[in-house]
């Protein structure tokens, strides 16, 4: 450890960021359906299907 006065650099909490987050794991564990995820952050190109 050093001695100098060097300030400690905090973590950013973005509650937004770490809703997001959480919801993403939420779909990813079968939670939260993928549809609301999609409706709720404007993700999707609205055509229903899955990427290949």
């Amino acid at each position: 450890m050093s001695d100098d006065d060097s300030p400690v650099v905090e973590p950013i909490r973005d509650d937004d960021a770490a809703e997001l987050v959480r919801d993403a794991i939420g779909v990813a564990r079968g939670e939260l359906p993928a549809e609301r995820f999609s409706a709720k952050y404007g993700t999707g190109d609205g055509s229903g299907s899955e990427r290949e």
